[in-house]
């Protein structure tokens, strides 16, 4: 069960499977404590069943963890998808930022592995359909004539701008000295940049 921005997935659901129930638990410890504390024992005792369950359904402990982290990439770009009833590209871009800075701010152990893999550039498919999407939306924008650069240096300066907030957004859930309104600056000031001003 992916994480969403207001709930974090049920430890054990009636009838649900051990290998979900591994999965959501394992979800659950990744996002309290991060890798460390997200042991195959902790894990284990989490769901109730002894070591070989979780070898049978994930092999290793860390193909249980990327499991988990696909399951938030997944999450993150169905946050993408059009969002009560929005349809225009620009309010989808704007409702999506603000979603994963919300995710990023109460998930933060599980955005961090999530960045890590950003940076090694291990993007799953879910999430470079999610970047398609962007550019998809960008370039309506352009066919419209709202842009003043192009859909793809645009979607880049948002992809680099939504992981810098995220990345705050994160660093806020431990501080409080820090400014979490500056997260939708950015979004405006980016989108001051890409969008040509309104006549």
């Amino acid at each position: 069960m992916p994480v969403t921005p207001d709930s974090q997935p049920a430890r054990k659901t009636r009838g649900s499977t051990v290998k979900a129930d591994l999965l959501d638990a394992a979800i659950v410890l990744l996002n309290q404590h991060g890798p460390a504390g997200a042991t195959a024992r902790a894990i284990r005792q989490q769901v109730g069943v002894k070591q070989p369950a979780l070898y049978h359904h994930y092999g290793q402990l860390d193909q249980l963890h990327q499991a988990a982290a696909t399951t938030v990439f997944q999450q993150i770009a169905h946050y993408y998808a059009p969002i009560d009833g929005v349809d225009l590209p620009l309010q989808r871009i704007e409702k999506s930022w603000d979603l994963f800075n919300r995710f990023a701010h109460q998930n933060p152990h599980l955005y961090q592995m999530i960045n890590q893999q950003i940076i090694a550039g291990k993007l799953p498919a879910v999430v470079e359909n999610a970047f398609d999407r962007l550019v998809t939306d960008l370039r309506s924008l352009a066919d419209d004539k709202q842009l003043q650069i192009t859909p793809a240096q645009a979607a880049q300066l948002l992809w680099a701008g939504a992981n810098g907030a995220a990345t705050l957004m994160a660093a806020a859930s431990k501080r409080s000295d820090i400014d979490t309104s500056v997260a939708r600056l950015m979004l405006d000031s980016l989108l001051a940049t890409i969008l040509k001003p309104k006549k």
